[in-house]
């Protein structure tokens, strides 16, 4: 029997650009505001909203079948993903003296939901290149 996600491919993207959407929206907005207990300068917290922005239009425009093929795009997106985990863990460890508990709290929180996304998303690539 087919799972949920397995019966259609696309919903991938769904998952994967509701949580770009998310990120996005506490990047821009949320943690700025509350930027004197999260650590990081706003600098930094906008310029990470940039990707967020951008894998939602990517994601959410493969969901709706704008980007075609689907393993083409999902590849992309694992890759951005590992690429964004990879320089959020960079920005962490370079900027680890300011980083305050909500700032630790969000962004290792961010990187395990980010990471079991990718680990998803390559368990489904690896069942459509089978099938």
């Amino acid at each position: 029997m087919r799972t949920w996600l397995e019966s259609n491919e696309k919903r991938i993207f769904l998952i994967d650009a509701i949580g770009a959407f998310s990120s996005f929206v506490c990047l821009k907005f949320i943690l700025p505001a509350l930027q004197g207990h999260v650590g990081l300068s706003v600098d930094i917290l906008q310029l990470l909203s940039i990707p967020a922005l951008c894998f939602f239009l990517i994601s959410g425009a493969s969901f709706m079948g704008l980007l075609r093929p689907i393993q083409k795009y999902l590849r992309l997106i694992i890759q951005l993903n590992l690429g964004y985990a990879i320089i959020t863990t960079t920005v962490l460890i370079i900027n680890r003296a300011e980083v305050l508990t909500l700032g630790w709290v969000y962004f290792l929180g961010e990187l395990v939901i980010l990471l079991l996304l990718v680990w998803l998303e390559k368990t489904l690539l690896s069942q459509m290149t089978v099938d």
